[in-house]
């Protein structure tokens, strides 16, 4: 990068006979190219067959970070008379902490140390800061301030996801203690968001007869911003920063350093450069492995071949890194799944929680005939309800025609039939069975089933909201 311009702009013009003889165009020559923080302007001086000198006359690039290169690779190049040189600086840096991953993971415990009063260097091996998180949207139930509503907090959890995730291969989900151990500290977490830059607001919710506190992100002008997870990282990664943080963007952790069994150090490469963090104590905040395929074979084989949705750069490094130095790894076989998250099922198809159209009144069905979610599911749901190891990932909405003309979704079931899409219309369940391929047996059973807990008011299988339990006995 420093002297690749000079060198086309000094190699001589001449015939071959003279170019043997000369290899530059004598004299002195600079040379501006676009730098990480700006323009870096290289001097070069020339020989007719050597270069003498390289200089760094101007730059904007981080003081401490790209010392090495700028000090240290022109001298190789002269060296070297070649670009064919190291081009990385073998930068050696110190600190109390490194962080590996500028997710809200990342950059939440990076400040967190660095308030603590811990020098820290915080690394992301993508260009910008923020991976997965950066696509977060909505908001987050907390506790109240005094606590009084942590049991209904801990209930609601423990009762909604033993519904979601109830005659699914994920076992022993949901675990009361970590259940337990975010309702005692998520208002806490809140607060510190607050202190740092976030605004928000909390109001008190009823939801399926628990007592529940609700926060909204702002951003700018606006609530609720699609965009909020992105707006609360800028917020904390100025702050890290302004606080004398050190952030390196495109640099990817390759390895954890170990003496005498103790973590001592972490090694990283990227564009800026081969570097070596010095220090006692490092954090793997890297993301998830959803965009390895071969990981999501060996460790979630349900999702294999499955849509990913996550970023490029989740490719497990962490796994990676610790089973290098004996660590243990986790095994659920489960996967944040839905939009913006981890992996979705067949990629045309609709993901319960991105279908902002489908009737909640309806009832989702799989291709068995058996219901195996709340039609007005929370985030994550599709992944662990419409992956399934034993089954086809799709799963079928059953309305009746008034409900369909009521919501106005009529009109959708006309445009998908009219289009020889997968919609159908019968009289009778048998009837319907009988086009989608049902066992009908099963399809009465459930939709029996299902009008025995509107008629009751409760959903005793997944926690459905009775505000969308209709019954359903008339066709078409």
């Amino acid at each position: 990068m420093l002297a690749v311009s000079l060198f086309t702009a000094c190699a001589s013009g001449g015939s071959s006979s003279e170019s043997q003889a000369a290899q530059y165009k004598a004299g002195t020559y600079t040379a501006t190219v676009d730098g990480r923080n700006g323009p870096l302007t290289v001097e070069g001086v020339f020989t007719e067959d050597a270069i003498e000198s390289l200089t760094v006359t101007s730059h904007s690039e981080t003081e401490g970070i790209s010392d090495g290169a700028i000090q240290d690779l022109p001298q190789q190049i002269v060296d070297a008379q070649s670009l064919q040189v190291d081009v990385v600086a073998g930068a050696t840096m110190e600190a109390d902490v490194v962080v590996a991953g500028s997710g809200l993971t990342g950059i939440s415990t990076a400040l967190a140390a660095q308030q603590e009063g811990a020098s820290v260097i915080l690394i992301e091996k993508l260009p910008f800061v923020g991976g997965i998180s950066q696509t977060a949207a909505g908001g987050i139930a907390v506790p109240s301030e005094n606590g009084s509503n942590v049991e209904d907090y801990v209930n609601f959890r423990l009762n909604q996801n033993a519904g979601i995730f109830k005659d699914t291969y994920v076992e022993g989900y949901p675990d009361e203690t970590m259940v337990r151990t975010l309702a005692e500290n998520s208002y806490d977490a809140l607060t510190w968001l607050g202190e740092n830059g976030l605004q928000y607001v909390t109001f008190d919710v009823g939801y399926q007869g628990y007592d529940l506190t609700y926060a909204l992100f702002a951003y700018g002008e606006e609530w609720q911003a699609p965009n909020v997870g992105g707006y609360a990282l800028t917020a904390l990664v100025d702050r890290f920063v302004e606080n004398g943080g050190t952030l390196i963007t495109e640099c990817a952790a390759t390895s954890i350093v170990m003496e005498n069994g103790k973590v001592a150090g972490l090694k990283a490469e990227g564009n800026s450069g081969k570097y070596t963090f010095t220090c006692p104590s490092v954090v793997l905040a890297t993301g998830g492995f959803g965009a390895s395929e071969e990981m999501a074979e060996q460790y979630a084989p349900a999702y294999s071949g499955e849509y990913n949705t996550t970023l490029s750069g989740n490719t497990g490094d962490a796994i990676t890194m610790g089973l290098e130095v004996g660590a243990d790894v986790y095994t659920s076989g489960f996967m944040m799944g839905g939009t913006g998250h981890t992996y979705m099922t067949v990629a045309d198809l609709e993901a319960t929680y991105a279908d902002h159209t489908t009737p909640k009144t309806s009832v989702y069905l799989n291709p068995l005939g058996l219901r195996v979610n709340s039609e007005d599911p929370v985030s994550y749901t599709p992944s662990a309800n419409y992956v399934n190891p034993d089954g086809e990932d799709y799963y079928w909405a059953i309305l009746n025609e008034e409900q369909a003309q009521s919501t106005g979704y009529i009109q959708y079931i006309d445009e998908i039939m009219a289009s020889g899409g997968d919609a159908y219309k019968a009289d009778s369940l048998d009837e319907l069975a009988n086009m989608i391929r049902m066992p009908a047996a099963n399809l009465r059973y459930s939709m029996n089933r299902y009008n025995q807990f509107c008629e009751n008011g409760v959903d005793e299988d997944y926690g459905k909201s009775a505000d969308y339990l209709v019954k359903m006995e008339e066709g078409p």
